[in-house]
């Protein structure tokens, strides 16, 4: 993604709210604001969870884990410490500097500084591991196929993306969107989207009376992720949907090179 949209200017007051809480500030929050709307607090404890306090979806996509693990937008390493724990092979990528600190103090064997597009396509990784909102990544709707193709690049043979988002919009029993399955729509259908997608947002963050840039948000239905997933070559499989609407999707190759 283009350094205005995740560069130092938008994540600067999470680094200094994850640098508080590890400094032992344990009532440090963060707030979030949705398109210019009001703050919503987020406790900083979520991003130092212990593996034994991971959710269901997160716990779901360490055990389907396998191989060579890359953990993109690792943060401070909450998710790499519980690949660790399984005995798996673990590097874990972050943009922010103080991230990666607390990351290396906490037991991160590989810890890594950089972005996404900046590493070799040289497929090293048997799995990619995005979550807590990792299609947002990919900034907007209008990215998500560069978005793809450049994870394809770092994945082996075989390999395997487990990445999360939420589902805006009812989901009916079978996994499809109710509104399109009750307008005769086709939710397979990248067509049937609309051009100003429900899902993209504007977010800021703020902390400490410090307010970053704004950058883009995106929640992915998992519908529009399927139709996505299919243009780019490959299958989508949600193996956890939880009572919010977040689900957990397994993204593999319809077709090895």
């Amino acid at each position: 993604m283009p350094e205005p949209f995740f560069g130092p200017e938008a994540w600067s007051p999470l680094e200094k709210s994850l640098r508080a809480y590890f400094e032992g500030d344990r009532e440090a929050r963060l707030n979030v604001f949705a398109d210019e709307g009001e703050a919503d607090p987020m406790d900083v404890s979520i991003f130092f969870r212990s593996p034994g306090d991971l959710g269901e979806g997160d716990r779901t996509a360490v055990d389907l884990a396998r191989g060579r693990v890359l953990d993109i937008g690792a943060g401070v390493g909450s998710i790499s410490l519980a690949l660790q724990a399984r005995g798996l092979q673990v590097a874990a990528l972050e943009v922010m500097p103080e991230a990666v600190k607390i990351m290396r103090v906490r037991g991160v064997v590989d810890p890594r500084l950089g972005r996404m597009e900046d590493m070799p396509r040289d497929g090293s990784f048997d799995t990619l591991v995005l979550l807590m909102n990792g299609i947002a990544l990919a900034g907007t709707l209008a990215r998500v196929p560069e978005f793809l193709r450049q994870l394809d690049g770092l994945l082996a043979p075989g390999g395997q993306i487990l990445i999360d988002s939420t589902d805006l919009v009812p989901v009916s029993a079978d996994g499809q969107e109710e509104a399109a399955r009750t307008s005769g729509g086709d939710p397979w259908s990248i067509e049937s989207v609309e051009e100003d997608y429900p899902g993209e947002f504007q977010y800021q963050l703020e902390f400490s009376g410090q307010k970053g840039a704004p950058f883009p948000q995106l929640f992915l239905d998992s519908g529009t992720f399927g139709s996505l997933a299919v243009s780019g070559g490959f299958r989508m499989d949600v193996v956890w949907r939880g009572d919010g609407g977040g689900y957990l999707a397994k993204l593999t190759r319809v077709a090895e090179p």
